[in-house]
């Protein structure tokens, strides 16, 4: 998790390492810097966020905030005031995970999605176009089946009755090479 302190105003105070390594900055570019101008739409999400600190109440939200190479990180947060003995907001801490993964994740997800499904149309396409196959090739067989038989005993009465030694061993070499 990223973890901030700000002033009052919203100007940083520390940064986790996390935060500052995802966000390639060093603490000595953000120490005093105003928070809230990392924040697309910065204006109004920034007095929103002080307004209900002001208010006593915590902030949970999703943000953008960009990097120091103008990345855009979405970023779900939690902005809480931190109080003195006497009530007051000395400073406001932010909290926050990024889920940019998540959604890239999402997006991913779906594409795999449309894709299996596409997939699986064709899939279940090709089974039907198999299984017509199958049943014109077995309504084939079933009416030559009985040729063939036929045409197979023939065959073998033919080597049995003119093959020589010779074309047996030819034979039996041709079935060996197909083994």
């Amino acid at each position: 998790m990223f973890k901030i302190e700000l002033s009052t105003t919203g100007r940083v105070i520390s940064a986790n390492n996390l935060f500052l390594k995802i966000f390639d900055y060093r603490i000595k570019e953000l120490k005093n810097r105003n928070f809230f101008e990392l924040i697309e739409d910065n204006l109004q999400a920034s007095e929103e966020i002080l307004n209900k600190l002001k208010n006593n109440e915590s902030v949970q939200t999703t943000i953008t905030l960009s990097s120091k190479q103008n990345k855009k990180i979405k970023i779900l947060s939690l902005f809480s005031a931190i109080k003195n003995e006497t009530d007051q907001i000395v400073r406001i801490l932010f909290l926050g995970d990024n889920i940019s993964y998540r959604e890239e994740l999402e997006k991913k997800n779906e594409t795999l999605l449309t894709e299996l499904q596409y997939k699986s149309k064709l899939i279940s396409e090709k089974e039907k176009e198999l299984v017509k196959n199958i049943n014109e090739l077995s309504q084939l067989s079933g009416n030559k089946s009985g040729d063939l038989k036929k045409f197979i005993d023939r065959e073998n009465t033919i080597k049995q009755n003119f093959e020589t030694d010779i074309d047996k061993k030819y034979f039996k070499w041709i079935e060996d090479i197909r083994k």
